[in-house]
């Protein structure tokens, strides 16, 4: 959550500025894959109140999820896996 009050405090600079262009991206997104597992739903259930309580200004935003990866996300080969979808 204090991630999303820094994002939505720096989007407001931005826009002060005129910079009107912004696209919000979420990293890490936690999703279980094993229903029976109490401990990876519980992380899904604490990265669903997080999501829910995005600030409104950044609501309205377009934004790309990036699920959490089991490596670093480092570079421009990541981040042109990001933009085909590949992850």
């Amino acid at each position: 959550i204090a991630a999303f009050t820094e994002a939505a405090r720096t989007s407001g600079e931005l826009a002060a500025l005129g910079v009107k262009n912004q696209h919000l991206m979420i990293n890490g997104v936690f999703r279980a894959t094993d229903p029976d597992d109490p401990v990876a739903q519980s992380m899904q259930r604490r990265a669903d109140q997080a999501m829910a309580q995005i600030p409104d200004s950044l609501a309205t935003l377009p934004r790309t999820t990036v699920p959490l990866a089991p490596f670093g996300l480092l570079g421009a080969d990541a981040l042109r896996a990001i933009a085909a979808g590949q992850l």
